[in-house]
């Protein structure tokens, strides 16, 4: 496992209230936890729907722990989650589960988890559409 997972927080960790049926298993730092580069390919993020999440962050806690891939810091899910908590909640900590999967060598296969680790999320037309061109762009390469 890696050594910076850790099931224990230090005494002086902010982190978030947590939602129902998460026990928080293992906690990450928020500033060891790496972004997927290929997620910037993928996804925008403006300041409205940010701030809106920070919001929803502070009214019910964080309701689904980051996603990281298997024996790494990268994530698969919980970009903005994981800026919010940093940025506008001030969180040192976050609780984070790990897929069954290693982080894929193909550009195309990254980018193809990330969508549909994040399929339920809530995307207009041109951030689909920019997930899709994305994928396509990886395949041909």
């Amino acid at each position: 496992m890696n050594k910076k997972y850790s099931k224990k927080l230090p005494k002086d960790a902010s982190v978030p209230e947590l939602g129902f049926g998460h026990d928080g298993g293992l906690w990450v730092s928020v500033t060891d936890l790496l972004p997927d580069p290929d997620n910037d390919k993928i996804f925008t993020f403006d300041n409205e729907e940010l701030n809106d999440l920070a919001e929803d962050i502070t009214d019910h806690g964080l309701v689904e722990p980051i996603e990281l891939y298997k024996g790494t810091l990268y994530m698969v899910s919980g970009h903005r989650r994981w800026i919010v908590s940093k940025t506008k909640l001030g969180f040192t900590h976050l609780p984070v589960t790990l897929t069954k999967n290693e982080r894929p060598d193909s550009q195309f296969e990254r980018i193809e988890q990330l969508r549909s680790r994040n399929f339920s999320r809530k995307q207009t037309f041109s951030q689909n559409f920019k997930g899709m061109e994305a994928s396509v762009d990886a395949w041909q390469e």
